[in-house]
């Protein structure tokens, strides 16, 4: 009997403690001063990852990433901690991965220890770089206003065909501009050269005032203009009169060097034969001679404020500003002269 009551003595008491701590555990004001100062002193960063983020520029940060909430945290501690460096972003409109342990080395590395952490969400963040679209059609549009700007025709002579369509360009987000090259220029067919029936233009791309991007978009010509052709055939050796030529419109892209002005090849000689209809170019012209071989002309002389003149005989045609051999009555030898006009040669 006496076994039986001390066992029954202790059962009791057992259970009244045990029922005294569970009512201390839920009652606020029973928690013992022991547990009271342990979670004062305890110092704690909560860090919650995304599920999925979005970043404008190249770097990815804590504050990116992840909500961070401290308990106890001293500030000097935290007054950095969203710019934290995480990781490189993707590129424009891609994405990339930041997991917790990407977080907790990153974490570890400014001084905190795994006790100091607690590290809640899910395990991984897809992290997407904000992105632009610059579409291949502005280019193309922005290239052909440029070219069509800088030719000297009416717009209806004109056809420009792109030869490579421009590809649609992801950039970042930002401020941006398209512009051409301020060097580019774009001489045309002015005189008609086929050179210049194929450009380039080159197109930048201007992010938050930086160039980002360069391309080229290629662009085929082709100008329509009223050119100078042969009226009928003309010889070699023929000074052109205005029955000679006419007026014809033609694709400049298809010849070289054609003239669009009557009056730039009428007095002129050629230098070879022209067929009737054909265009005619600078290469096929030049100045007539204006002294003939054989030709009586004036030889002037200066000699300081002196200046004599005597009669002499040209050995050669010339144009004016040609250099000439004269002969003159009191010398045997030949001079050097230069062509002044039709009747006159100076000695220099």
């Amino acid at each position: 009997m006496k076994i039986l009551t001390i066992f029954a003595i202790l059962t009791l008491t057992a259970l009244s403690v045990s029922s005294l701590a569970q009512e201390n555990r839920h009652d606020p004001k029973k928690v013992s001063a022991a547990d009271t100062e342990q979670t004062t002193e305890r110092h704690l960063l909560r860090v919650t990852l995304n599920a999925s983020s979005c970043v404008r520029g190249t770097n990815i940060v804590l504050r990116d990433v992840a909500a961070i909430e401290p308990v106890g945290i001293a500030a000097e501690r935290l007054a950095k901690l969203p710019d934290l460096y995480i990781g490189t972003a993707s590129l424009p409109g891609e994405s990339r991965k930041i997991t917790r342990a990407n977080v907790l080395i990153r974490l570890r590395g400014v001084g905190f220890t795994d006790s100091e952490l607690e590290l809640l969400g899910p395990e991984e963040d897809v992290v997407t770089r904000e992105s632009q679209t610059i579409t291949g059609q502005e280019l193309r549009d922005l290239a052909l206003d440029t070219v069509r700007a800088l030719i000297p025709f009416n717009p209806d002579d004109v056809t420009i065909d792109v030869v490579r369509e421009p590809q649609d360009l992801i950039i970042a987000a930002g401020a941006v501009e398209t512009k051409v090259d301020e060097s580019f220029s774009y001489r045309g067919f002015a005189q008609g050269d086929r050179s210049f029936s194929t450009v380039s233009v080159p197109v930048e791309v201007i992010l938050d005032g930086k160039t980002c991007k360069r391309i080229t978009v290629p662009l085929r010509v082709r100008a329509f203009a009223m050119v100078v052709v042969a009226a009928a055939e003309i010889a070699h050796d023929t000074v052109i009169t205005d029955d000679m030529v006419t007026m014809a419109r033609m694709d400049l892209s298809t010849c070289s060097g054609v003239l669009l002005d009557a009056k730039l090849a009428v007095g002129k000689r050629t230098t070879k034969p022209i067929r009737a209809g054909q265009a005619i170019s600078g290469a096929a012209i030049e100045d007539p001679p204006v002294v003939a071989k054989g030709a009586p002309v004036t030889v002037i002389s200066k000699f300081g404020s002196v200046e004599a003149k005597t009669s002499g005989v040209a050995k050669r045609e010339g144009r004016i500003g040609d250099t000439i051999p004269v002969t003159v009555p009191y010398s045997d030898k030949e001079l050097k002269a230069v062509v002044v006009d039709a009747t006159t040669v100076e000695v220099r």
